[in-house]
């Protein structure tokens, strides 16, 4: 039954299609920040959960934002929502021609160690929020960075 489900959804969430690159524009802002240290709790729960990484040195690092401008919204898109590797994020109504989304992914070397989120899906929703288009945001492990599944470049 359970198997049956997951069958189900999978099938669903690939009935959305990729909204046209031609209505949308992606960009990332390289900054860079100094990454926070952290406490000595926070060190022992991402041991136990193989997410250990020692930050020692406090000179700045890569940081990504990114920005996401809609530049053709249908009619019947008028809510973004995001999800972060699955799980809701974000969520922004009114959208229009010219809205614009800033997010921040991270720092990149957490990213590509899976440390931070590699994985973000907006979807564009009706009056009645049923998701008519997507946009999915991927970066592998080697930093290549991927929209709706083609390489838009390398970090």
């Amino acid at each position: 039954m359970i198997s049956l489900l997951l069958f189900a959804l999978i099938i669903v969430q690939d009935s959305i299609p990729y909204k046209p690159f031609e209505e949308f524009e992606i960009s990332l802002e390289y900054e860079f920040k100094k990454h926070p240290v952290p406490n000595a709790t926070e060190m022992l729960l991402n041991e136990a959960n193989g997410r250990h990484k020692k930050v020692t040195d406090s000179s700045p690092l890569p940081f990504i934002v990114l920005n996401l401008k809609v530049l053709e919204a249908s009619d019947q898109e008028i809510r973004l929502k995001v999800f972060k590797l699955d799980k809701p994020y974000l969520s922004k109504k009114g959208i229009q021609n010219g809205s614009e989304v800033k997010i921040e992914l991270g720092f990149t070397d957490d990213i590509k160690d899976r440390v931070a989120p590699h994985e973000y899906t907006f979807f564009f929703l009706d009056s009645k929020k049923n998701e008519t288009s997507k946009i999915v945001v991927f970066v592998a492990d080697d930093g290549t960075f991927l929209v709706n599944g083609e390489k838009r470049g390398k970090f």
